[in-house]
């Protein structure tokens, strides 16, 4: 019997890892920018062709802001795209000559009429300025029902320490994907383990 359900719990993570999934939502390759919509009132301005911070394609974009606390950008996501995946992933490059001296948070600001999200903002990574950071969140596990309309957003909460006159972050490669293989791997050796230990 035990060994049934060990053959049933590796057959249930391979085909977990089979379904694993990533749609790139924007590359920033185009030189036409995406409509700010509900964000116009921000005063950001998003500058496409940006050689700084690619790692999706040949470019990246350029989002200036104001230091402080709120949303930057946003983007329109297709329902059903994020309602089957749920992990956000979106990478941010900062310059010492930019932001050096600036402190807080980046992360992602969540709008939408899903369930357990309304507006949300995630404070995922403390800005390190002179790097690329890879944002995530994982919004599957705060969402309760499925969106009809989704916008996603880089969000900021920071100061400025070095008289710096503009926040500016180069951005690349939005996405959206379902939890890794090696994680849903590990999660089948773990129970494998389990199911071990009790013989």
């Amino acid at each position: 019997m035990k060994r049934i359900l060990a053959v049933c719990l590796v057959l249930v993570f391979a085909s977990a890892a089979l379904a694993y999934d990533e749609v790139i939502l924007e590359s920033f390759e185009s030189w036409e920018p995406e409509p700010q919509g509900w964000l116009d009132w921000t005063g950001t301005s998003i500058i496409y062709g940006q050689t700084i911070g690619v790692t999706d394609g040949q470019w990246s974009a350029a989002v200036i802001g104001s230091f402080g606390w709120g949303p930057l950008w946003d983007y329109g996501v297709n329902a059903a795209v994020f309602n089957s995946h749920s992990i956000l992933e979106l990478d941010v490059t900062t310059t010492v000559e930019e932001m050096g001296g600036v402190g807080g948070n980046i992360g992602f600001l969540i709008v939408s009429d899903a369930g357990g999200l309304g507006w949300n903002t995630f404070d995922v990574a403390a800005i390190n300025p002179g790097t690329t950071q890879h944002l995530e969140v994982d919004y599957g596990a705060i969402k309760t029902s499925n969106a009809s309309w989704v916008y996603v957003g880089l969000f900021e909460d920071t100061w400025d320490a070095a008289g710096h006159t503009d926040s500016i972050y180069y951005i690349d490669r939005l996405a959206v994907r379902t939890p890794e293989p090696a994680t849903m791997a590990l999660l089948g050796l773990g129970g494998l383990a389990l199911i071990r230990r009790k013989k």
